[in-house]
């Protein structure tokens, strides 16, 4: 007797199915910081120091107050535009706006300031009553 040769059951190949790639999310921006701030009662001027090159071309100087309640016992806003000093540097020129008690020189700075970081777009966040002279 001539054995019969097993059954073979064919089953379509299979593929795997692939599915369609989506793009990978980038990164958020880095948000700027803020690495060092000095304020020059004399002039009066405010310097600002950051972690990486920022664009200045949107800073809003309203933004930005002085409350200097030791030297010249005034409050003090941003105007004008910032100077570029170096790539990671501005400067704020400050007016007068009203008299101050007696506290702490301080800087509030909000996050609508417009400044922005060159290399990724990240923006600074600001800060709420920070001394000055900071060196962060």
């Amino acid at each position: 007797m001539i054995p019969t040769p097993p059954a073979f059951i064919f089953q379509p190949r299979k593929v795997p199915h692939r599915r369609p790639r989506t793009p990978t999310p980038s990164a958020p921006p880095a948000t700027l910081v803020l690495v060092s701030a000095n304020y020059d009662e004399t002039v009066p001027v405010l310097t600002l120091i950051f972690d990486r090159a920022i664009d200045a071309s949107g800073f809003v100087a309203a933004q930005v107050i002085v409350n200097d309640g030791s030297l010249n016992m005034g409050v003090y806003g941003g105007v004008g535009p910032a100077t570029v000093d170096a790539p990671t540097r501005i400067s704020v020129a400050l007016t007068r706006l009203a008299d101050a008690p007696l506290a702490p020189v301080t800087l509030t700075a909000t996050a609508l300031t417009g400044l922005v970081a060159t290399d990724d777009g990240g923006t600074w966040a600001g800060v709420s009553e920070l001394g000055l002279p900071f060196d962060g």
